[in-house]
């Protein structure tokens, strides 16, 4: 069993979503490369907001490069489901998981299974 720890103090912003490719005429390169006005990324940030800590969604919701938005989403469900956080006063907290992200739903079939591209 992998157990990770993150920790995160308040005071992130949040709320940007990286458009990639615009105007490349690249179909194969997904828009958005995060997930945040996602269910799933609401999920987490409710718990972290339990702590009272603000969630930065573009840290807490990016897809990475070689991912794609329904591998993404499916680790944040496993995220809010079964990792355990800890608020830590007055406005931090910490999370242990062993939830990782599945590459395999990443099949290319749509926008969702598109992987995002490797850096150049």
């Amino acid at each position: 069993m992998i157990a990770a720890a993150v920790t995160a103090i308040a005071g992130a912003p949040q709320g940007c979503q990286c458009q990639c490719g615009g105007g490349s005429g690249a179909l194969t390169s997904p828009a958005v490369h995060n997930v945040s006005s996602s269910p799933e990324c609401d999920a987490v940030c409710k718990k972290i907001e339990g702590c009272h800590a603000q969630c930065d969604r573009d840290a807490q919701c990016v897809i990475d490069r070689g991912k794609c938005a329904a591998s993404k989403k499916a680790l944040l469900k496993c995220q809010a489901e079964k990792s355990v956080f800890t608020c830590l006063p007055p406005s931090g907290f910490s999370t242990a998981s062993t939830c990782v992200e599945d590459e395999a739903l990443c099949t290319g079939a749509d926008a969702e299974t598109t992987k995002v591209p490797p850096p150049p």
